[in-house]
């Protein structure tokens, strides 16, 4: 293998790594949330179970959804329409005879039904086989003669009954904390410069006649003023950080309002690498195109 060949193929590895690492950055950070779906099950006596079930799937049917619920179900062949649904958890027809209390009067069986999102039980215009169960979609079933009975209960009280939160709060972003700012000792107050001492004016000469002695005020020896105090130049310490704040210096904390990380590219996370990756497609057709040229 040729000097160029070598080069070429290591030019080749390094796009390929760089694209690798672009579609890996714009990725999304965590799976999704599974699909889930809910379940209302009124019993003769009155007793509500409901249950959530979590699907991977887009969608799956009404059977599907009791069967993953894990409570006990029995249904029978009706036809073209699929399973019927002949008893739950118990209550109800055995599989032989699905409806065996519908022929008398009042005509109990397992009446199917559907929410609404304005919160409104309709019973299902297909059966359980042939109704396609979505993410959010919640299905009641009621032993009954007449009304349904059903309580009205959204498929995120179901979810929360059950442990399952729907909608999780975003993790937030960790902010950084900065670390405690030191705190400068005081500086030394200077001292401040005195002021001079007052000159005391010197006392006049006072003559007297010549029959009189004459004395001369020989004027007050003056005060030597005071030399004028200069300023000290106290030495600051260098401030270094404390390993441990005492009590009295250190600042008290305020609350901190997280918020999102200032980035100083307004672009996303892999507009770097997107134009390294760039770069490295333009090197690489400059080296065929000179390798070609060589050859020819």
């Amino acid at each position: 293998m040729s000097r160029r060949s070598r080069w070429l193929r290591l030019w080749l590895l390094l796009l390929l790594a760089l694209v690798t690492l672009a579609g890996a950055s714009s990725s999304p950070a965590g799976a999704e949330r599974p699909n889930g779906a809910g379940l209302v099950i009124r019993f003769g006596d009155g007793r509500i179970v409901t249950a959530y079930v979590e699907f991977g799937e887009p969608a799956i049917t009404g059977i599907e959804l009791l069967e993953r619920s894990g409570i006990p179900i029995t249904v029978a062949p009706f036809g073209g329409l699929g399973l019927a649904v002949c008893a739950i958890a118990g209550e109800g027809c055995p599989a032989e005879d699905c409806f065996c209390q519908a022929k008398s009067q009042p005509a109990s069986f397992w009446h199917y039904y559907g929410l609404t999102p304005d919160g409104r039980w309709v019973l299902h215009p297909v059966g359980a086989s042939s109704r396609i169960v979505r993410d959010g979609d919640v299905d009641g079933w009621s032993w009954t003669a007449g009304e349904s009975g059903l309580p009205t209960l959204t498929i995120d009280e179901i979810a929360r009954a059950h442990g399952v939160d729907r909608n999780p709060s975003p993790s937030p972003t960790p902010t950084p904390t900065p670390p405690p700012t030191p705190t400068t000792p005081a500086t030394s107050a200077a001292p401040s410069p005195l002021p001079p001492s007052p000159t005391v004016p010197p006392t006049p000469s006072v003559e007297v006649p010549a029959h009189e002695a004459t004395v001369t005020a020989t004027p007050a020896p003056q005060a030597a003023p005071s030399p004028t105090a200069r300023p000290m130049a106290s030495a600051v310490p260098s401030v270094f950080p404390s390993a441990t704040p005492t009590a009295a210096t250190a600042p008290t904390p305020s609350p901190t309002v997280a918020r999102e990380p200032t980035s100083s590219s307004s672009g996303p996370p892999w507009t770097g690498v997107a134009f390294v990756g760039l770069a490295g497609i333009v090197v690489l057709v400059v080296l065929v195109t000179r390798l070609r040229g060589r050859r020819a």
